[in-house]
């Protein structure tokens, strides 16, 4: 059996000895965390991260000092980069509230606002 080409975009992560693959697409107004079993053939997880801007669209001003050019930005992101242990975090979350990643199924969504994780199905936040 061939192994499956790498999936364009996405970066994988093991999580409780199962192959995930994630991917964040910031944008304006929510980013967006996209999180599938490293086969792609069950659930996906989507993140809406309503409060997470992309640094370059949120720009409050710079300042050119020689060769160097400092940015300033109006908000601060919380985390201020997705990683591997933020997203572990968030499949953790997911799973004890329901995400099925091994069936074929609707999306299974999650909101990130404030520091704090919800499921819309579940009153039960944790904050970072």
């Amino acid at each position: 059996m061939a192994r499956p080409k790498k999936k364009r975009g996405y970066r994988p992560i093991i999580v409780n000895d199962k192959q995930y693959r994630w991917r964040f697409a910031a944008s304006v107004p929510r980013s967006s965390l996209y999180v599938t079993t490293a086969d792609t053939s069950g659930q996906t997880l989507i993140v809406n991260m309503t409060d997470w801007i992309n640094p370059w669209f949120n720009l409050a001003g710079f300042m050119a000092n020689g060769d160097e050019m400092i940015l300033y930005v109006g908000h601060r992101n919380k985390p201020e980069i997705i990683t591997n242990r933020f997203v572990r975090r968030v499949i953790l979350f997911a799973l004890e509230h329901g995400w099925q990643p091994d069936t074929a199924a609707e999306n299974f969504y999650i909101e990130y606002y404030n520091g704090e994780l919800t499921c819309p199905d579940s009153d039960s936040p944790t904050s970072e």
